[in-house]
């Protein structure tokens, strides 16, 4: 069991790795969002959610002995719908779909909110999933993420781990726990340490309990890592509730509320 914490943790903070060790030093100092950062970046994580999609079945068969076979080893990733532990492509698409209906409950009041304010749909989709950060932020991180650190981490943990508890709540942790790497960059921005602590104690719990919530969905899917990765790609995009509908449309903002209140609950019901 040891051996397999050791190796998820190294899993977890290898994501980070990839795009801090070896970084080449024209890069250095310039921030996330420039257009050759995010470009290295992508390509380093590529390499490395492949390099674990290759040698990790090898190494959980062959090396742990935790699976009969590779085909057994890969469906336990869930990454191909119709080769998970539900084995039927037909109740994985649906679990797909029904992870979709459960996230726009949850954000049905933002969600709402955005339609009423008369938006340009069809320019919000490009800039959101065509253009390069936006394809970073809601399609390529959620994806990677998603494998490395829910997929790939309970493939370890979950033939050793025989509390549910204990493997829903820490590799949510170890997810908290590698985002910490936003504060440091706060700090060598000269941010003030106030500001870097709580924020980077904020960041941890979010994503932590956002862990927890996916690794739910994740295990209760039979290990469907799409839909996981709906919901990580549904809370990128969402984000936090917006409360400027209070100035733009005051007689909207108190059904708003209840909205909010509603999507929440219903939300943590379904799940």
């Amino acid at each position: 069991m040891l051996l397999s914490i050791v190796l998820s943790s190294a899993i977890a903070y290898s994501y980070v790795g990839s795009i801090k060790i070896g970084q080449p030093q024209s890069l250095d100092g310039l921030p996330r969002n420039d257009v050759a950062v995010v470009k290295y970046r992508l390509r380093r994580v590529s390499f490395l959610c492949l390099a674990i999609l290759i040698s990790l079945p090898v190494l959980v068969t062959y090396g742990l002995d935790y699976y009969d076979d590779i085909p057994r080893a890969i469906r336990q990733l869930g990454l191909i719908p119709g080769y998970t532990n539900t084995y039927s492509i037909t109740q994985d698409m649906a679990n797909i779909l029904l992870c979709f209906a459960k996230m726009s409950i949850l954000y049905c009041g933002p969600l709402a909110s955005y339609f009423i304010t008369s938006p340009a749909v069809g320019d919000d989709l490009v800039e959101n999933f065509a253009s390069l950060w936006g394809f970073r932020d809601h399609v390529f991180a959620p994806v990677t993420e998603e494998l490395v650190y829910r997929a790939s981490i309970i493939c370890l943990l979950q033939p050793v781990v025989n509390s549910s508890w204990a493997l829903t709540v820490y590799t949510p942790l170890l997810f908290g726990i590698a985002h910490l790497h936003h504060g440091y960059e706060l700090f060598k921005q000269g941010t003030a340490i106030s500001t870097v602590v709580a924020t980077a104690s904020f960041q941890l719990l979010y994503t932590t309990l956002f862990g927890i919530l996916a690794n739910r969905i994740y295990i209760s899917s039979g290990e469907n890592l799409w839909c996981a990765i709906v919901m990580h790609s549904a809370c990128n995009l969402g984000g936090f509730p917006s409360f400027e509908v209070k100035e733009t449309h005051p007689r909207f903002f108190y059904v708003y509320c209840i909205m909010l209140v509603f999507g929440l609950t219903a939300f943590l019901r379904l799940i």
